[in-house]
C-alpha cells in the first residue's frame, strides 16, 4: 500500500503545483537577507515571488515557460543566461519536479547562481541527487504543503534546498 493513490491525485501538466501555502514561505524567509535580490525562474502565476516580496526579498524578475499571470515573463529558464542574472543574488524557486525536466534545470541555475529550491524531503535520500547534495550548503524542513485552494494537504513532506556550486563539504539540515 502507497501514500499515493492515482485515482485520488491526478499529476498536473507541466508539474504546475502554484506555492500558495504560507507554510513554505514561512519556512524559508528567517534564512534569508531581507535584502536578498532573487529571480523566480518557474514562476507559473508569480504565487511564490509575491510571498516572498511581501516578506522583504526582492523580485527581479519572474519567468516561466507558461506564465499564468501578467508579469511573468515567458522564457525558458534553461535559456537564462550570466546577463539575466546580473542583478540577481540568486534563485529561488518551486520548479518541476519530474526528473528529466528537474535535473537540467538544477544543472543550469545552480551554475549560474546560488539557488534554493523547493523540493520534495525524499529526494536527498535518491541516487541521482548525490552529485547536486555534494553543493547542497543547507536543508531547511518544511513539512506537507496545500497545492491547491481546496485544503487538503498533499501526501509529501518538502524541504528548501539551498545549493552552491562552490559549496565543499556538509549539509546543514534545519529541523520545523
Amino acid at each position: 500500500m502507497g501514500k499515493r493513490d492515482p485515482d485520488k491525485f491526478e499529476k498536473k501538466a507541466r508539474d504546475a503545483y502554484f506555492t500558495i501555502d504560507p507554510a513554505a514561505v514561512k519556512a524559508l524567509i528567517p534564512h534569508c537577507e531581507k535584502d536578498t535580490f532573487f529571480i523566480e525562474p518557474c514562476a507559473g502565476a508569480g504565487d511564490l515571488a509575491k510571498s516572498l516580496t511581501s516578506c522583504g526579498l526582492q523580485c527581479v524578475g519572474m519567468y516561466d515557460i507558461e506564465p499564468q499571470e501578467k508579469g511573468v515573463i515567458q522564457q525558458n529558464c534553461l535559456t537564462l543566461t550570466k546577463q539575466d542574472t546580473i542583478f540577481a543574488d540568486g534563485f529561488i524557486t518551486n520548479p518541476p519536479f519530474t526528473w528529466k525536466v528537474l535535473q537540467p534545470i538544477m544543472e543550469h541555475l545552480i551554475n549560474l547562481l546560488p539557488t534554493i529550491l523547493l523540493l520534495p524531503a525524499d529526494y536527498m535520500h535518491n541516487v541521482r541527487m548525490g552529485p547536486y547534495m555534494k553543493k547542497c550548503y543547507g536543508v531547511i524542513s518544511v513539512g506537507r504543503l496545500y497545492w491547491e485552494e481546496n485544503k487538503v494537504k498533499g501526501v509529501d513532506n518538502y524541504c528548501w534546498y539551498h545549493f552552491d556550486k562552490n559549496h565543499e563539504g556538509n549539509t546543514e539540515f534545519v529541523g520545523r
